[in-house]
């Protein structure tokens, strides 16, 4: 239940923020569909792995920063990192 109420505030958060942004900058949302489905497949694909990369660099550098005898597995930091 906690879980559910957790997932649904931050859901609910992040959409208004959207709404809020999208009207203060004047966007509408078929203009935005518009043009996320003009792009190549290619180029979401290279978002992806770029994101990717980021995160798993992260847990990377969190890893190091911890003591050897205290370090996470790289699954956990890369959790953590996530979060």
């Amino acid at each position: 239940m906690k879980t559910t109420v957790r997932i649904s505030l931050s859901v609910g958060i992040a959409a208004v923020l959207l709404i809020l942004l999208m009207v203060w900058g004047g966007v509408s949302p078929l203009d935005a569909l518009d043009t996320l489905l003009r792009l190549p497949p290619q180029t979401y694909l290279l978002a992806l792995g770029m994101h990717l990369t980021v995160y798993c660099l992260r847990a990377l550098r969190f890893n190091l920063l911890i003591p050897r005898d205290r370090r996470p597995s790289f699954k956990r930091a890369l959790i953590v990192s996530s979060a």
